[in-house]
Parts: C-alpha cells; structure tokens; sequence
C-alpha cells in the first residue's frame, strides 16, 4: 500500500510537490479565465502583491497601482512558482503522514 517509511513518504512527497506545481501552473497558463489564473498563480501574486519591486507607473481605474517589471518582478514570479513545490509537498507529507497513522492503527 503506501510507504510507511519516512524517507518513502518524504520521496513521495516531493514527487507530488512537482507534480501539482506542474499540473496548477499550466493549467494557469492556459485557462482563458483571469480569475482562475490568479487562483492558480496565488504564490507568485502574493510575492509581487507585497514586495515592492519598481516604480509605480500608474493607477488602474480601481486604485490598484502598477508598476514597472523589473528583473527583480521576474525572480519574485519564478520564485513564487517554484515556491509551489515546497508548499504542496508539504501538504502532501502531512496527508501521507495521517493515512500512515492512521492506517497503523488498525
């Protein structure tokens, strides 16, 4: 059934930390729907929401501001996506954990 060793479910984990990464990013670039690609792109918009990365520019007609893409904009959007790996591997440890558990159990 599942890996109850530590390192096979950390393997595991990783694995499915990529996999997900992957899946959401590309289905972010090609859905046609905004919203449902900033869902998808949650990492790498909140990085370039909350650190300040070139001058703004200009205000959109809401108040939002925006700003120049700098190399720095670049680095916070890959590292926003990549930061997706952890994130998700994350989960999934924990989820593998509890059905190891849980599983033991009984």
């Amino acid at each position: 059934m599942l890996n109850k060793s530590l390192s096979g479910r950390i393997l595991l984990s990783l694995a499915i930390g990529i996999i997900v990464t992957v899946g959401v990013t590309t289905f972010g670039y090609l859905t046609e729907s905004e919203q449902v690609a900033r869902i998808c792109f949650w990492q790498s918009n909140l990085l370039t929401k909350y650190i300040q990365s070139g001058p703004i520019i200009l205000h959109d007609y809401d108040g939002t501001p925006i700003m120049e893409g700098t190399v720095l904009t670049l680095f916070l959007i890959f590292g926003g996506m990549l930061s997706g790996i952890p994130i998700y591997g994350l989960m999934a440890f924990l989820l593998l954990t509890a059905i190891s558990r849980l599983s033991s159990k009984r």
